[in-house]
């Protein structure tokens, strides 16, 4: 082969290279452009992640709007939680319940010490759990996985690795627990109660509900109820916070 040719083989075979580097810049830009809409950016991920080292968890003493002061100590987490859960189509107080209860907000918490396998992370994730989510077939795990990768391709976080991943998670864990029967725009009591009732992995889920309804015997758990509670809490703050941020 002459000096002409080799050239040209070379330059046939960086062709390829630039426009596939081309490529995905292009669509990096894209991913960024499509999250922004939910106001999620990697300034955002960095500064929530740092404010939640520590358990920030809202005092008794705030209630009944716990989410004055989550929103005071860390404002960065509340804006990606607001993103993912308009992204899942999940309302935002679910997510705010959900982070209070399991972890109080922290990230990388560690929980579950009681058990063979430990929890991880703000949505408190065991390991089989966490495998699911990144395996499965189910629609919303694979709405989980399209997301993360949407912000970052090709990788894959262990449990309370990445703050964005776990929120995500938790995301689609919940979006798969409330079931096809509950209305997310403002769902019902007792369907809160299954969704959480599954997301702990209680078996009794379904009949907790009926608990809830009155419509079986038995006594509610008082973790599903203090749930619900904080659920209408968090929406209330939330309402309130939104009014504010719409009327500046």
């Amino acid at each position: 082969m002459g000096l002409e040719q080799s050239e040209q083989s070379e330059q046939k075979e960086r062709t390829p290279k630039k426009a596939a580097k081309a490529k995905r810049k292009e669509q990096s830009q894209e991913v960024l452009s499509d999250l922004g809409n939910y106001g999620i950016n990697k300034a955002l991920i960095y500064l929530a992640t740092f404010a939640a080292k520590e358990d920030i968890s809202p005092k008794p003493s705030s209630y009944p709007n716990p989410f004055q002061e989550l929103n005071k100590k860390n404002p960065a987490l509340v804006v990606i939680i607001k993103g993912v859960a308009d992204y899942f189509g999940i309302p935002a107080p679910v997510l705010f319940a959900t982070f209070d209860r399991e972890s109080g907000f922290k990230h990388r918490e560690i929980g579950d010490y009681h058990t063979k396998g430990k929890s991880i992370g703000i949505g408190q994730f065991q390991k089989g759990t966490w495998s699911d989510l990144n395996t499965l077939p189910t629609p919303e795990y694979k709405e989980f996985r399209a997301f993360v990768n949407k912000f970052y391709p090709g990788k894959k976080f262990e449990r309370g690795e990445n703050l964005l991943a776990d929120i995500a998670a938790s995301a689609a864990l919940i979006k798969k627990h409330g079931g096809t029967r509950i209305n997310w725009k403002n769902p019902a009591p007792h369907r809160l109660v299954r969704a959480r009732a599954k997301y702990t992995g209680d078996r009794d889920a379904s009949e907790q509900m009926l608990i809830y309804l009155g419509k079986r015997q038995g006594k509610i758990k008082e973790n599903y109820e203090g749930f619900v509670e904080d659920y209408y809490n968090y929406k209330k703050g939330w309402e309130e916070h939104q009014g504010l941020v719409s009327a500046k």
